[in-house]
């Protein structure tokens, strides 16, 4: 016969169990205490089936639980520990249990929220870690991006689909709403999506050019001189981006060509918001048939900016150090003046594509 353990009967247990160390705790944390038990739920019931052993595992068995590498796990992980899940709390999940609005033990109440919220039908999910996306650099040659795109849609909003192939979006939204938020404060209109590339957040800008093949029309230009146009001014335009990521994917959406440009997060921010708007106009510019090279290669180098590291002496005696993107020593400094007031210029340094930018 099975037999349940009414909260109140159980809580009142635990308590005498503390009390007889003279260890004293609340109802609600001996209640959250029970909650993350085994076997109970949100209002510690428990089955007196559920309170016998398990069988001892045999070596060599399958090991019991989520296992690495997939969505469950994750929610597991992400659920451990005092403050819980920094996207659905543990305060939050008290506020439902304490109003009645779940039974739910807090792992799985994370779970529910979390197939609720990004509309999944199931949290059985086994993702792939290293996805390979082929793109086109400034030679012409097909390279492999270990790219996670479209973690969202073009206006922000997270985009669950295909989640088995963007790790990188569990985490992020699980781990970090708030940096997925300046993520946001990053793009570019409605031609960016938050992207993982590398190891590294940051904006994914494209643009796409429709051809003959994907409109089906012979009033557009062929593939293959869309794509020798766009090569020609990627080649001219990525010296004036050391440290962004350029690209041609084919077969983008609709069969069409996409021009894809990668911002870490640090570079990104490094940029002001009219530079990366900057920077998409010249996207948008590159296959235009009206474009000529020459033409082409003028907005280039009106808009082209390389990293800097400003080193500013302030008032206190620190040293602050400033990493921007400028089209020049000087403009750097402009670009620094902003943020730093009333400092004393040391220094400004050119970056190099592999130096690390960060923020002070």
């Amino acid at each position: 016969m099975t037999r349940a353990l009414h909260s109140t009967a159980a809580v009142r247990l635990l308590k005498d169990a503390f009390l007889a160390k003279d260890v004293r705790i609340t109802h609600t944390e001996a209640l959250d205490l029970f909650a993350q038990l085994q076997g109970f739920n949100a209002w510690s019931h428990m089955s007196a089936a559920d309170a016998v052993p398990g069988p001892v595992p045999v070596a060599g068995s399958k090991p019991e639980g989520p296992q690495p590498n997939t969505l469950e796990h994750m929610l597991l992980a992400a659920a451990e520990g005092a403050p819980g899940c920094a996207r659905f709390p543990r305060s939050d999940w008290m506020y439902q249990v304490e109003n009645g609005d779940t039974s739910l033990g807090y792992q799985d109440w994370v779970r529910s929220e979390f197939a609720v919220h990004f509309e999944l039908g199931s949290t059985d999910v086994v993702f792939d870690n290293t996805p390979q996306v082929e793109v086109y650099d400034h030679f012409g040659v097909l390279r492999s991006w270990k790219l996670q795109y479209d973690l969202t849609n073009r206006d922000g909003d997270i985009n669950a689909a295909f989640l088995h192939k963007k790790p990188a979006l569990v985490t992020l939204a699980l781990a970090d709403p708030a940096r997925l938020d300046e993520l946001r404060e990053l793009m570019v209109y409605e031609d960016s999506f938050i992207a993982y590339k590398d190891g590294q957040y940051g904006i994914l800008l494209e643009i796409e050019y429709e051809t003959q093949e994907s409109v089906g029309s012979p009033d557009y230009a062929p593939e293959a001189t869309v794509l020798a146009r766009l090569v020609k001014s990627l080649a001219l335009l990525a010296p004036c981006y050391p440290k962004l990521s350029l690209g041609i994917k084919p077969e983008a959406t609709g069969g069409r060509l996409a021009v894809w440009c990668f911002l870490p997060e640090m570079a990104a921010k490094a940029m002001t918001a009219e530079q990366r708007s900057s920077l998409r106009d010249l996207l948008d510019y590159m296959a235009v048939p009206e474009t000529s090279d020459e033409y082409f290669q003028t907005l280039v180098d009106a808009n082209c900016i390389k990293p800097y590291r400003v080193q500013i002496l302030l008032a206190d005696g620190a040293i602050a150090v400033h990493d921007t993107m400028a089209a020049d020593p000087a403009d750097a400094v402009r670009l620094t003046e902003q943020v730093q007031i009333g400092g004393q210029l040391l220094g400004v340094l050119p970056l190099d594509a592999s130096t690390t930018t960060q923020e002070t």
